[in-house]
């Protein structure tokens, strides 16, 4: 699990800054760190992830047995969004947040198309609410530019060239 997150993280970062600024704001970083608790990993085999993981757990073993929970493991690590080198879940607005998790997102959608050479279809529950109007004319572009197929919730017209489905009481009108 470690040694994929890892992966995971080296080739969504590629993308993630990329997408960030070109959706939502030009003049930030955002990077995205895995924090494990095996400390700093780098490039680490799996042998140096399980000499880790032993090396640990036997430091913890006994409290572990006597809580009668985990006080190590993987499924304690986090990934940390950095927006400009700083945290971004205590230091960022709602707004950056959202962006920051749209930008997300839009990478793995990058990394769909990419390795699996297939194309997702994308749902995005009542845009309006998230995103101002610039942001969210660069979202629907990404989509269109990438022929994605889209699916949108609204309350309101977002005055784009689209198929429309109205629903009312639960009766759908197309």
């Amino acid at each position: 699990v470690v040694k994929q997150r890892i992966e995971y993280i080296k080739n969504v970062s590629r993308l993630l800054s990329l997408n960030y600024r070109k959706l939502f704001d030009g003049e930030k970083e955002l990077t995205l760190r895995y924090k494990s608790f095996l400390g700093e990993l780098n490039s680490p085999t799996l042998d140096e992830i399980e000499g880790k993981i032993k090396k640990n757990y036997e430091k913890v073993k006994a409290r572990e047995l006597r809580y009668g929970y985990s006080l190590i493991g993987s499924q304690r690590d986090d990934f940390v969004f950095l927006l400009n080198d700083k945290e971004a879940k205590p230091y960022s607005s709602q707004g950056e947040k959202k962006s920051i998790v749209f930008a997300l997102k839009i990478s793995e959608i990058d990394m769909i198309i990419k390795e699996k050479k297939e194309m997702p279809i994308f749902i995005i529950d009542d845009i309006s609410s998230y995103f101002d109007s610039i942001r969210k004319g660069n979202i629907l572009k990404y989509f269109k530019k990438r022929e994605i197929q889209l699916f949108i919730s609204a309350t309101s017209d977002l005055d784009i060239d689209a198929k429309r489905f109205y629903i009312d009481r639960g009766v759908i009108d197309g």
